[in-house]
Formats: C-alpha cells, structure tokens, sequence
C-alpha cells in the first residue's frame, strides 16, 4: 500500500496496527480537521487535545493531557504543534512504558463568550500522518447528537508490544470536565 496515494479509511469502531502502514513507524502526527456551519453569531472554538492513560484507562499522571494551554506530555514525547495547533506530534517510542493508550479529542471552547456545541460542525475528521506528512488513516466522525460540547476522535493503544490506533466518535455533553472526569483527570 502506497500511504502517500492510499489512506486507510477506518469506519467508527475499526482499528487498525501501525505496523501494518509503515512498518518502523517511530514518529507520528494526529490531524484534527473539521467545518463549521454558523450563520450568525460567535464562532464556535474547537479545542484538540491527547490524553495519556494507564493500562486501568486511568490518567498516568496529574500532566497527563497536552493542549493549547499545556502544550506537551510525557516528557515531550506528546507535543500540540502547528500554527492553528490542531496537530499533535507523538514520539511513539519515547512514550513511557506505563502508558498503555492515548485518547485524542476535541473539546469546545468553554471560555469564548457564548461557547456552543458541535451542532455546527460538519466533516469532523482525525488523521495519522508519518514524518514526511503522508496520511496514513484517516476516520471522519458520525455527526454528533444535539448537545455535545467533547467528542472522542479516536485512541493509540499498545497491544502485544505494538500500537494500534481505534476510530472512536464518542460525544460527551458535559464538555471537557465531563470527558476528563471518566479518565480521571481532575481540571482545575
């Protein structure tokens, strides 16, 4: 398979072994990309972030979770980079061993004047590009119930000494706190 010409297309619920699209794969950058469709009123403001859990689906650490405010993890291994930050660099084998899966999601903005949901927003996608920029797989998400303010984009998990990556597409109500309160992250 050429990645360069032919992306892996993932359905909600697919995974797939990085192993399998390159083998070697030591580098990889998570793409967020989406639309909104607002006729009037502020903007709505998406938020990308990556959260680093235990083999319990727990938080690995209270600094576990890299975003716009905290822009790296692990050490630098998780870094949020690119101009509008919708991009996060991950160092597969500088993750550190206690790490079992990384959770990468899109949360709105709860700080902008009048924050709204992700009713407008169309073609939300996530993408796993290697070094040179090449995609690799890409999963766009269902549209997401009426309400939802977090969505679950998808997660890097080790399995049998290998990561693999799962299309996921779970939206949240709650927002950012709701979905870091199930990975038991505490937000100050």
């Amino acid at each position: 398979m050429d990645p360069v010409t032919s992306p892996r297309i993932l359905e909600l619920g697919q995974n797939i072994a990085l192993s399998t699209l390159a083998p070697g794969l030591d580098d990889i950058t998570v793409g967020f990309g989406w639309d909104i469709t607002q006729p009037t009123g502020p903007q709505v403001e998406l938020v990308p972030a990556v959260m680093l859990l235990d083999q319990d689906g727990r938080a690995y650490a209270a600094d576990a979770l890299a975003f716009h405010n905290q822009i790296a993890a692990a050490d630098g291994a998780v870094l949020v980079t690119g101009d509008d930050q919708e991009q996060i660099d991950v160092a597969l084998t500088a993750i550190p061993e206690q790490v079992a899966k990384l959770v990468f999601v899109a949360f709105v903005d709860p700080d902008t004047r009048k924050p709204g949901t992700f009713d407008t927003v169309r073609a939300a996608h996530v993408r796993l590009l290697d070094r040179s920029g090449a995609e690799l797989v890409r999963f766009t998400l269902p549209t997401q119930a009426f309400g939802t303010t977090a969505t679950n984009f998808g997660e890097l998990y080790r399995h049998n000494g290998a990561w693999k990556f799962r299309a996921l597409g779970d939206g949240y109500k709650g927002g950012v706190a709701e979905i870091a309160g199930k990975y038991g992250f505490t937000l100050a």
